[in-house]
């Protein structure tokens, strides 16, 4: 029987609390982390990418400002000296696990930070997921 979106989802997710359970996240990590699930273009596998945005360093005349409730860059052109919005390069995503399950329903973990490493990362570092 073939499984749904939702349980191979499922089945993604479970696999990243195995590799790291929910008891030993930082406190903070649901509030920052994004879990993406996507098929391949053939949609032969379906990854799933955790990852965090990290607050980039802001450029020369940039700041950080809320637009429809979302926060953005926001700079001044330097030619015509209007406001202009920063939509692609916001954020810098930084990827703490990346999984994939093949259509026989195995799961392969193509990268995952350890525990050590997620608990050195610093909260400051990173944007809400409710603010992109």
């Amino acid at each position: 029987m073939r499984k749904t979106k939702a349980e191979i989802d499922g089945l993604l997710t479970s696999k990243f609390y195995e590799v790291f359970p929910k008891d030993q996240l930082p406190e903070w990590f649901d509030k920052y982390a994004v879990f993406l699930h996507s098929p391949d273009s053939h949609r032969k596998v379906v990854w799933l990418s955790v990852c965090f945005n990290k607050v980039r360093k802001l450029r020369e005349n940039e700041a950080w400002e809320e637009y429809k409730g979302h926060m953005c860059i926001t700079g001044v052109d330097p030619q015509t000296g209007e406001k202009m919005f920063t939509i692609t390069d916001s954020y810098e995503p930084f990827r703490v696990f990346t999984a994939c399950i093949s259509g026989s329903m195995e799961i392969t973990v193509h990268h995952a930070l350890s525990l050590a490493e997620l608990a050195d990362l610093k909260e400051k570092d990173f944007v809400e997921r409710n603010r992109f």
